[in-house]
């Protein structure tokens, strides 16, 4: 599901932190951690059955960002 909210673009995503753990097949300790310092920095919303990326855009910018260093 994609939103414009302020010129942003919002995607809610219908997985949990189970099911991103289950895909990159790792701990799934260690993907809430990812996950929750992400929500600290404001930049997902956390609910049982659902994660919003606020601005995709950002978060596309960040994962290449990490991939090069």
């Amino acid at each position: 599901e994609f939103g414009n909210e302020k010129g942003r673009q919002e995607v809610t995503l219908k997985i949990t932190a189970n099911d991103v753990a289950s895909w990159c097949a790792q701990p799934a300790s260690e993907v809430q951690k990812i996950i929750n310092q992400f929500k600290k920095a404001n930049k997902l919303e956390i609910f049982a059955d659902r994660i919003v990326i606020k601005n995709i855009v950002d978060m596309q910018r960040l994962v290449a960002q990490k991939r090069r260093s």
